[in-house]
């Protein structure tokens, strides 16, 4: 299930280490909408670590990056996706009480939620594209790896199978294709660190449901926290 929410900025300036504020924005969301579930997800240590079921992305049109700011129109677009209906429920009920919320130095107004159609993966191979950095976090090491790295392939099938291990334990032992397309390294900004990453497009090939899991709640690391989340372009049938 997927959302696209628009809003309306006081003013045209955004930092470039920008996520930490939309993460503040879902928490408040959940915590509106549901109290329980943000503690679960937020507030219980012993759930610290928990695999949440959501990816998002940010979308800012017609901006221009600079070095610490994103100079962009007066709107951006907050994208949202996950593979659960009822998070999905919560998720609509909170944003359409928070009329206005705080970005740092800007106010976000609430304009307008569409919803978009689901879409159904019942080919092996996809052809994805970027809405949001990649990050595959090393489990070595205290790095991000790229697919110039040689462990590029056993990382994002690491992260890949904690995903398969939380929400489809049947499929535990799916393994993931990656098949660069078009793709561009990149560094971003979070959090205050600058960590590497990929944008771009590339094919997955791998067992249908779980293609649809990625495409649902994103691929690597920080899904929860604005990155990994992905565009179908098409889907392909062929052998995996």
């Amino acid at each position: 299930m997927r959302f696209s929410v628009e809003y309306k900025l006081s003013n045209i300036k955004v930092p470039i280490d920008y996520r930490a504020g939309f993460v503040s924005l879902l928490k408040k969301i959940f915590q509106v909408s549901n109290p329980k579930l943000y503690k679960e997800f937020y507030e219980n240590n012993e759930n610290k670590n928990i695999t949440k079921p959501f990816t998002f992305s940010i979308y800012f049109p017609n901006c221009n990056i600079k070095k610490e700011e994103i100079v962009t129109s007066d709107k951006l677009i907050f994208n949202f996706s996950t593979n659960s209906y009822e998070l999905a429920t919560y998720f609509y009920n909170g944003v359409i009480k928070i009329k206005e919320y705080p970005l740092f130095d800007n106010i976000m107004k609430f304009e307008k939620l569409h919803y978009e159609p689901e879409v159904k993966i019942t080919e092996n191979v996809c052809l994805f594209k970027t809405m949001s950095c990649i990050l595959i976090e090393s489990k070595k090491e205290d790095k991000y790896v790229t697919p110039d790295d040689k462990e590029f392939i056993e990382e994002l099938n690491y992260h890949t199978t904690i995903l398969l291990k939380n929400f489809m334990p049947h499929k535990i032992n799916s393994v993931i294709e990656f098949i660069p397309i078009k793709i561009n390294k990149t560094v971003v900004k979070h959090f205050g660190i600058t960590v590497d990453g990929i944008l771009g497009e590339f094919i997955l090939k791998g067992d249908p449901e779980c293609l649809k899991l990625i495409y649902d709640v994103g691929l690597g690391s920080r899904r929860n926290q604005g990155f990994g989340m992905l565009k179908l372009i098409t889907q392909i049938r062929g052998d995996c």
